[in-house]
């Protein structure tokens, strides 16, 4: 397994390749659709700097006193972001978005013209990435959203990862699709 330290730069994005296995650590942010619809309407995310990844993802957390603490944290469907991720790696210099689902051409060739890559974690096991989360830094923009869409700045270590997109323009489910057409092929009389 590659161990991945944020803030991600280009040249060690420029290491990873699809189907690798990474232990991320560091501080991701946690985002919703709501929150890609802010930032797709010209909304500013202050807090994000060159190197940070985003986790598309809803964490299921609890508030005692003024600290935060996660119980739950899976993966939720990247999909229908597709068409967004470009545009946080343009405007905010993010370099991976960590999520579920297969992700199209526009991910595909924003992660090669940008030098960024998307990952995958494990859906379902969202108590299992939780106890990968070292520290809940910040929940921003809760005063405006409900706190599953609110953007969770996360310090994590040794989370699980896989990169399903490199910035080669290589996507692990493109060459799965590969694999299991020739091999259908061969079984067909």
């Amino acid at each position: 397994m590659t161990a991945l330290e944020l803030p991600a730069a280009v040249p060690t994005m420029r290491e990873l390749h699809v189907g690798e296995q990474v232990a991320l650590t560091g501080t991701i942010f946690t985002m919703r659709p709501a929150v890609y619809e802010y930032v797709h309407d010209g909304g500013e995310m202050p807090f994000l700097s060159e190197g940070s990844l985003i986790y598309n993802a809803s964490p299921v957390g609890r508030k005692k006193g003024k600290k935060w603490t996660i119980d739950s944290v899976a993966p939720d469907h990247s999909t229908p972001l597709d068409s967004m991720i470009k545009e946080l790696f343009v405007r905010f210099g993010v370099r991976g978005v960590i999520g579920r689902g297969e992700l199209g051409k526009p991910s595909l060739e924003a992660c090669r013209q940008y030098t960024s890559c998307c990952f995958h974690t494990i859906a379902g096991a969202g108590p299992l990435l939780a106890s990968h989360v070292k520290n809940v830094n910040e929940v921003h923009a809760i005063e405006k959203l409900d706190p599953s869409d609110a953007v969770w700045e996360l310090e994590v270590e040794d989370f699980p990862i896989v990169v399903m997109i490199d910035s080669h323009g290589q996507s692990l489910h493109d060459m799965i699709r590969d694999v299991s057409n020739r091999r259908l092929l061969n079984l067909q009389l």
